[in-house]
């Protein structure tokens, strides 16, 4: 697996389970092993260029807001890591019309999670 083809929008890091997680322009989400420096997970939520991103590392749970307004919400709780499929399970995927400020969307929906889970 290769690193990300364009600019990198947001990057988190857990020091629990040694992983880093970005997110680019080119669409991608990435989680990277530290320690193997190597990519153990590589997925596109959309269609769209990723331009936000917050990491809860208590709950373990990703917003990403993509550029054309649409928010992904993933639980990383639920499934293996290394498993074949997609290691996140998709709590929401939403259409925010606020285009403009989508990281303040992404802010409101990561704290409407934080109230209700």
């Amino acid at each position: 697996m290769k690193s990300h083809n364009k600019r990198v929008m947001g990057l988190a890091a857990d020091k629990t389970f040694g992983y880093v997680y970005s997110i680019a322009e080119d669409g991608r989400f990435k989680l990277t092993e530290i320690n193997a420096h190597s990519v153990v997970c590589d997925m596109q939520p959309g269609k769209s260029a990723l331009k936000h991103m917050i990491y809860n590392s208590q709950r373990a749970i990703f917003v990403m807001a993509d550029a054309e307004g649409f928010i992904y919400i993933y639980n990383q709780n639920h499934v293996s890591i290394y498993s074949q499929s997609y290691p996140f399970s998709i709590l929401l995927k939403c259409y925010a019309k606020c285009k403009a400020n989508l990281s303040l969307a992404s802010e409101v929906y990561a704290q409407v999670l934080e109230d209700h889970i």
